[in-house]
C-alpha cells in the first residue's frame, strides 16, 4: 500500500480486554495485518474505529434472488475478530474496481471496531451484515432468513482475517452468529478461502494444527496463509493475515476479473487506514 494511504488521526478509548486473539501488523498501514499487543482491563489505546456502530438502522430484507446480477462475480466477504480486519475496506474497493463484481460483506461484532460500517455502505456502496440484522423483529415463516439468503447469493466467501476463534467455532461446528451459522449452511461447492490471522503462539498451538487441518480435510475450506513477520506485540513469527492485494489477486486469477482498458488501480489506493490500533477481541 502506498504511503499516501497511512495518514489518519487516532483516538483513544479505554479497553477491556478479556480474551486475546492477536493479529494486528506492527504497521496496519502495511499491507498486512497479524498480531496486536495484550492492554491491561482499563488500557488506554489507539482505536481505528472509537465509535463504531453495530446497531445502523434497519436495512430491507436481503434476498438472493433479488440481488444476484447476470454476468456478475457475487464475492462474500466475511470479517471476523482480528484487527486485520482493518483491511476490509481495501480489499473490497480493489475488488470493485474490476467490471460485474458485485460485494457483500458479513462481520461479527467485534470486527466492526476495526473498520467503519457507515464508510462501506456509504462510500462504497456496499451492505455490511452483522447478527442484528439476522432477525426482523417483525419475522414471520415467509420472511427471508439471512445467512440463507447470503449462501444462496454467494459465487465465492472469502474469510478474511479468520480469527482463532472463528476457526475454532468452524471446525467444532459451532452456529452461535451469522457467520457461523451460514458457514455451516454453505453449499459444499461454493469455493471457501480462509485466511488465518494470529499471534504466533496461537498459531504454533497444537489445536490450531487440528483445526486447520478439519476446516481442509473435512469441511473441504482452501487456507491461504498465515505469513510471517513481526507482529505488533514485538512477537517474529508466523501468524499475519496474508497480503490484503493477494487476496484480492486469489479472487481475480479464480474467476479471470479483468479491468477495463485504462484502468489502474481499484479505490483501494485512496483508502486511508487509521493509525497505530493496539487491540483486539475476537
Amino acid at each position: 500500500m502506498s504511503p499516501s494511504t497511512s495518514d489518519a488521526s487516532s483516538s483513544r478509548i479505554a479497553h477491556h480486554c478479556p480474551t486475546c486473539t492477536c493479529s494486528s501488523s506492527s504497521n496496519p498501514t502495511s499491507s498486512n495485518a497479524g498480531s496486536t499487543t495484550h492492554p491491561s482491563p482499563t488500557h488506554q489505546t489507539n482505536s481505528p474505529n472509537p465509535n463504531p456502530n453495530p446497531n445502523p438502522k434497519p436495512k430491507p430484507p436481503f434476498t438472493a434472488s433479488l440481488n444476484r446480477k447476470p454476468n456478475h462475480t457475487h464475492i462474500l466477504l466475511i470479517t471476523t475478530g482480528s484487527v486485520a480486519s482493518i483491511k476490509a475496506p481495501l480489499i473490497i474497493s480493489e475488488l470493485l474496481s474490476y467490471p460485474n463484481v458485485a460485494v457483500q460483506v458479513l462481520t461479527t461484532k467485534p470486527a466492526l471496531t476495526f473498520f467503519d460500517r457507515e464508510d462501506v455502505e456509504v462510500r462504497l456502496g456496499v451492505n455490511v451484515w452483522s447478527d442484528e440484522d439476522e432477525w426482523d423483529p417483525n419475522y414471520t415463516l415467509s420472511s427471508p432468513i439471512l445467512h440463507i439468503e447470503l449462501r444462496r447469493w454467494a459465487d465465492t466467501v472469502l474469510i478474511a482475517p479468520c480469527s482463532a476463534n472463528t476457526l475454532a467455532k468452524i471446525a467444532s461446528g459451532i452456529c452461535d452468529n451469522t457467520v457461523t451459522s451460514l458457514l455451516r449452511a454453505l453449499s459444499p461447492s461454493t469455493p471457501t478461502f480462509v485466511f488465518p490471522a494470529m499471534n504466533t503462539l496461537m498459531y504454533e498451538h497444537p489445536l490450531t494444527k487440528e483445526h486447520l487441518r478439519i476446516v481442509q480435510e473435512v469441511v473441504g475450506y482452501t487456507v491461504v496463509g498465515p505469513i510471517g513477520k513481526k507482529l505488533a506485540c514485538g512477537d517474529v513469527g508466523m501468524g499475519a493475515m496474508t497480503e490484503w492485494r493477494d487476496i484480492v489477486g486469489l479472487v481475480v486469477e479464480k474467476f479471470g476479473l479483468v479491468k477495463k482498458a485504462g484502468e489502474g488501480e481499484g479505490k483501494g489506493e485512496q483508502t486511508v487506514l487509521p493509525d497505530n490500533p493496539k487491540v483486539e477481541v475476537s
